[in-house]
């Protein structure tokens, strides 16, 4: 869904250049996930799914308004 998003987002001047900043920090932001949550699902339990449930939450309510 976010490769269909990104690129219906900006017009077609900067098309490339949004889809591969977009898809930039879409691999960096997974890479700094899978980095961090090993780290903290070892200290905290099961408290990192309550942030990324958070922010699903909030993903919510940015795309339904």
């Amino acid at each position: 869904v976010i490769w269909v998003y990104i690129s219906e987002v900006f017009p077609n001047v900067v098309r490339a250049k949004g889809q591969s900043l977009g898809s930039s920090t879409h691999w960096a932001m997974n890479a700094l996930i899978s980095l961090v949550f090993p780290l903290l699902a070892a200290r905290s339990g099961a408290y990192p799914f309550m942030f990324f449930c958070l922010m699903m939450v909030a993903q919510f309510f940015v795309v339904l308004f």
